[in-house]
């Protein structure tokens, strides 16, 4: 299991501990999941590559 999967189990502790709203955090992990999406360089194979040969 991966920090998506677990992290309803850590939610509750760490928002008690930083001090902010269960909506907030979520907001913050939503941007940082888009923001490393947008950033990092995709490894998926481009449409040239699945070209039939021509």
């Amino acid at each position: 299991m991966g920090l998506r999967q677990s992290l309803g189990i850590f939610m509750p502790p760490l928002t008690k501990d930083i001090g902010i709203s269960v909506s907030d955090f979520t907001v913050a992990i939503a941007v940082q999941n888009l923001a490393g999406g947008c950033c990092s360089r995709s490894r998926a194979p481009g449409p040239r590559a699945l070209d039939s040969g021509r």
